[in-house]
């Protein structure tokens, strides 16, 4: 039998429920974790998942960000950071994660990209450029 890949089984899973009801996605996404466990592939379970969400972005044109600061963002600044990911879906889902440790700035994360717009992030990479 021929393997197939996380990415193939995520594929699927989108394509199963996709256009499905309410009810009808319940017994489907039963169905394919029943499969996957008699397959053996339960195991990849987080793996399909992470790239199940990859595929709904890409086929909703929506993209979840996690934005990180010091303190809660006002509207205007988590407006800002929308309009900025604007770029890669045309709707965009943050949260706002707070993170005593942080001295300023925030930092983003979208899917595989990463923006450190921290004061420590820009001190680090100003201590770069003075040691090279």
């Amino acid at each position: 039998m021929k393997r197939i890949t996380p990415r193939q089984y995520a594929v699927a899973l989108y394509e199963a429920i996709a256009e499905s009801s309410q009810e009808n996605m319940q017994a489907r996404l039963q169905n394919f974790l029943t499969l996957l466990k008699s397959r053996g592939q339960w195991k990849h379970l987080s793996r399909i998942l992470s790239i199940f969400e990859t595929v709904y972005e890409e086929n909703s044109g929506t993209t979840t960000a996690d934005i990180i600061s010091a303190r809660p963002l006002t509207a205007d600044e988590l407006s800002w950071a929308e309009n900025g990911l604007k770029k890669f879906a045309t709707t965009v889902e943050l949260t706002n994660i707070i993170d005593k440790e942080l001295i300023g700035g925030v930092i983003i994360k979208q899917r595989d990209n990463l923006w450190d717009l921290s004061v420590a992030g820009q001190l680090a990479r100003l201590k770069r450029k003075f040691l090279n």
